[in-house]
């Protein structure tokens, strides 16, 4: 699936027949985030989340409701969860998050991250073990990362782990030509400027030289 397909999906069990219903101008990264969120067990629908537990991720069946334009995305999501009526949705209806809001909400995020001292499972926030997510100002534990992202490549069968390599390298070479001309590019409008640097900063180090050697002349002595 082209990971830019817009449109409204539904994740549904197939034990059950329950469904949860969304939509996404990327469809099939947005399923993406939400196995990752289900994995890690911290989905933001505590009925979904307690049904992946209990069923298990290959009851689940993630399917597109319908395609449409993203000016029409939670016109129709509504549309869909007024006549499904899914059960693993917290709310009934769609919330609509404007720009002012996701920035409010964000800010008191990045307020509440920066005065925890450890994380959930205990591990102390320190420089070299945390970093802080570019997308909401949260501070990320580098050790539970490592911890879930070890368990995921665990549960893999060979077969997924060969795919998940194979995709990796597709990505990699499918980039590579455009990451080199990007570099190339950038050398070529830096040329000029990076001589000027070199050449006002060649008296500095020449000196910086000399000292370095008359110091070891009298180290020597």
């Amino acid at each position: 699936m082209s990971l830019h397909k817009c449109g409204v999906y539904q994740i549904q069990c197939v034990v059950s027949g329950k469904r949860y219903i969304g939509s996404s101008k990327r469809i099939a990264k947005r399923w993406y985030e939400h196995r990752r969120a289900l994995r890690a067990g911290v989905h933001t629908s505590p009925r979904l989340q307690r049904a992946w537990h209990k069923h298990g991720e290959q009851n689940f069946v993630f399917s597109v409701l319908e395609e449409c334009l993203a000016l029409d995305l939670l016109v129709r999501e509504q549309f869909h969860i007024d006549v499904v009526r899914p059960d693993y949705n917290s709310m009934p209806r769609v919330r609509v998050v404007t720009a002012e809001m996701r920035a409010k909400m964000n800010a008191a995020m990045a307020v509440i991250a920066a005065a925890r001292t450890h994380c959930p499972h205990g591990h102390e926030y320190t420089e070299a073990n945390s970093y802080l997510s570019k997308k909401d100002g949260k501070r990320i534990c580098r050790a539970c990362n490592r911890a879930r992202v070890a368990a995921i490549y665990a549960a893999e069968t060979p077969e997924q782990t060969a795919e998940r390599l194979r995709k990796g390298m597709e990505r990699y070479y499918a980039n590579h030509a455009e990451r080199r001309a990007k570099a190339n590019e950038y050398s070529a409008r830096t040329r000029d400027q990076k001589r000027a640097y070199d050449v006002a900063y060649r008296p500095i180090k020449n000196e910086r030289r000399r000292m370095l050697q008359n110091a070891t002349r009298v180290a020597e002595a």
